[in-house]
């Protein structure tokens, strides 16, 4: 164990935080930041940098003169240190440049090997790739991602970019202001939000209006503010009244179907007619923008023959797939 137990944050309602070698939390929400600058404090004893994203590189230095900067007093030829970093991370052919002609990706490289030439027992990420684009932050996270199961260093995260937090983390802790809402394995969170939050700070999230009917066993009967009933898993902050159904896009099936099958309930229990609005094809998926009523919701589907805008369609889910949440755990 690398960390045991630390008490971090809001101090009447401490976050406490396990984290094993070799093993990446991310901490996802407001005061995630503030949390992860009081590790160096609990960390007794373990070498630790933070990588900020806010921190730009200066002209007066060439590309290893700034990786030089990050070898720790005691360890042994250092030119050795900073050759290697500079081959790992891609950056030897650049090595004597100014770091300001180059490109925002490179930069973060750079600002990387600075903390990692050190060899830290944790490193502390707070949104590492501020600026990036999605394909540079892809290519950043798995360059990091892979140095650490070499390294078996441990590291904290924070990132606004969900993606980025799914990718790198093998547990999420979700805060807001400080305190403690949900945490486990990332795709347990991902996949079973306890509350509105969550559901929103792991990724996108259709949240449909509802009122609790009923539960039996843990699956909650919701009438739909467009007035069909459905069935969704309750979540573990248990809602009561007006609520809210958390489904993530990819977890929404379509199919055609005219308003006179959905009137004859061939579609089945649950089933909504919607419309559609928009098609959006990304290449590795479809993004359709659904109307069911006032209701917009988003669908994301495999690549296949593109829906007409304007057809009638039928949506559904599998039960477990939804979750009814609490109406005042929205995001405003």
């Amino acid at each position: 164990m690398l960390l045991q137990g630390c008490a971090l944050g809001n101090r009447s309602a401490p976050v406490h935080l396990h984290l094993s070698r070799g093993e990446t939390v991310a901490l996802l929400g407001t005061g995630a930041s503030e949390i992860l600058r009081e590790l160096p404090d609990q960390a007794k004893g373990l070498v630790t940098n933070l990588v900020d994203g806010a921190d730009r590189l200066t002209g007066d230095r060439s590309v290893s003169q700034h990786l030089a900067l990050g070898v720790r007093e005691g360890q042994p030829d250092a030119a050795a240190l900073v050759s290697r970093w500079l081959h790992v991370l891609g950056l030897s052919g650049v090595s004597g440049l100014n770091p300001l002609t180059l490109g925002l990706e490179a930069q973060r490289r750079i600002v990387l090997g600075r903390a990692l030439v050190g060899a830290p027992d944790l490193l502390l990420l707070d949104d590492p790739f501020r600026g990036c684009d999605p394909e540079e932050r892809r290519r950043l996270a798995e360059v990091l991602r892979l140095l650490q199961r070499h390294n078996r260093m441990g590291m904290v995260l924070t990132t606004r970019y969900a993606p980025e937090a799914r990718a790198m983390a093998d547990r999420v802790l979700v805060l807001r202001d400080g305190l403690l809402l949900q945490q486990g394995p990332s795709v347990y969170v991902y996949e079973r939000p306890a509350c509105a939050f969550s559901a929103r700070v792991m990724g996108e999230v259709n949240l449909l209006t509802g009122h609790l009917d009923e539960v039996i066993d843990d699956v909650a009967l919701v009438t739909l503010g467009v007035g069909a009933r459905v069935e969704a898993m309750v979540a573990d902050a248990e809602p009561e009244g007006d609520c809210w159904v958390a489904i993530r896009p990819e977890r929404i099936a379509v199919v055609a179907a005219t308003a006179e099958e959905m009137a004859r309930g061939d579609m089945g229990f649950g089933a909504l007619a919607a419309r559609v609005d928009n098609v959006v094809h990304h290449g590795d998926h479809i993004r359709l923008g659904l109307s069911v009523g006032s209701t917009r919701i988003a669908v994301r589907r495999p690549p296949g023959p593109l829906p007409i805008v304007g057809a009638e369609v039928a949506i559904a889910w599998q039960t477990q797939h939804a979750h009814a949440v609490r109406r005042d755990d929205m995001i405003s």
